[in-house]
């Protein structure tokens, strides 16, 4: 049995720039939760590289939403 390899989506078209966000969103809205995830942490990554920053340490952080003292 073959594996099939992951399918890129590629959009292209020449508008302005005050139409350029409307696109963005539509773009980014066909893509699932998993696929926005992945190439939102690729760009924090690629981020810390270009600051020189070591990107090992990345992690997501978490506020606490509730704290109770017992």
């Amino acid at each position: 049995m073959k594996k099939h390899k992951n399918k890129k989506a590629i959009m292209e078209k020449l508008t302005t720039l005050s139409k350029m966000a409307a696109f963005d969103a539509q773009f980014w809205q066909k893509q699932g939760s998993q696929v926005r995830f992945a190439a939102l942490w690729k760009a924090i990554e690629e981020s810390y590289k270009l600051r020189g920053k070591s990107g090992h340490k990345l992690r997501l952080q978490r506020n606490i939403q509730h704290f109770e003292h017992i």
